[in-house]
């Protein structure tokens, strides 16, 4: 993921305690704050479907009040979706 972000522009921190709100924190030169929480990418087949559908993760209440948002990574090929999704020019 910070690979991602890194071909996006932006510049990657991270939080100094290892539980919090977010995983990484990215900015990029106009001053745009990206706060991220990283899950590897899970997917389930449900009942009466043949297509997998991707296992959604809930935001905390406090993830919710800063905006942070979800990464999925597909650790096999470092595909990254992240929701809800940034808006790139």
């Amino acid at each position: 993921m910070t690979e991602y972000m890194l071909r996006l522009g932006y510049y990657i921190f991270r939080p100094l305690a290892h539980q919090g709100p977010a995983d990484l924190i990215c900015v990029n030169e106009e001053g745009e704050i990206v706060l991220l929480d990283s899950k590897s990418d899970s997917f389930r087949t449900n009942p009466g479907r043949k297509k997998p559908a991707r296992i959604y993760r809930k935001r905390s209440d406090l993830q919710k009040k800063l905006n942070v948002r979800m990464a999925y990574v597909d650790e096999e090929t470092r595909a990254v979706v992240i929701s809800p999704p940034l808006v790139v020019d």
